[in-house]
């Protein structure tokens, strides 16, 4: 078990004995609850978001198409959200475009058009994707855009 544990700080990963005390298992309750999220990486003029992580920071910095994960998530009964936080590079003006997966679409607030991102040099855009299972719908809100 010392081994177990050298390896999960070695490698930062999170040690779900340390978070256990904080779940309560009788009452769908957990504490103290944090999402992991990498440090921004670079979109390029594609990029596919990672099915692996519910919070994913993505600097733009060219014109660039985001394509969402598909089939997604593939457990009965269940949703997959993921929060994309697009941060615009030091020249900023960059466009971003979501994108589904074959066979699948994008609705943005009941709508077809994505809402707009900042422009502005290292300003944030933050979206919420939602996908139920069973369903070829991603539901994408956008929930901040700094001005």
């Amino acid at each position: 078990m010392e081994a177990l544990s050298e390896l999960i700080n070695e490698n930062n990963l999170i040690d779900f004995n340390e978070y256990k005390k904080n779940i309560k298992e009788n009452s769908n309750v957990i504490k103290d609850f944090v999402e992991d999220a990498a440090p921004y990486i670079d979109t390029g003029a594609s990029i596919t978001v990672s099915p692996t992580r519910n919070v994913q920071r993505l600097r733009i910095n060219k014109n660039t198409i985001v394509t969402l994960p598909s089939g997604m998530p593939g457990i009965q009964d269940s949703i997959k959200s993921i929060i994309l936080i697009f941060k615009q590079d030091e020249v900023g003006k960059r466009t971003m475009r979501l994108a589904a997966p074959v066979g699948e679409k994008i609705l943005f607030n009941n709508s077809m058009k994505q809402p707009p991102i900042a422009i502005a040099p290292n300003k944030i855009t933050i979206y919420v994707c939602t996908k139920p299972d069973g369903d070829t719908n991603w539901y994408v809100s956008q929930s901040f855009i700094q001005a």
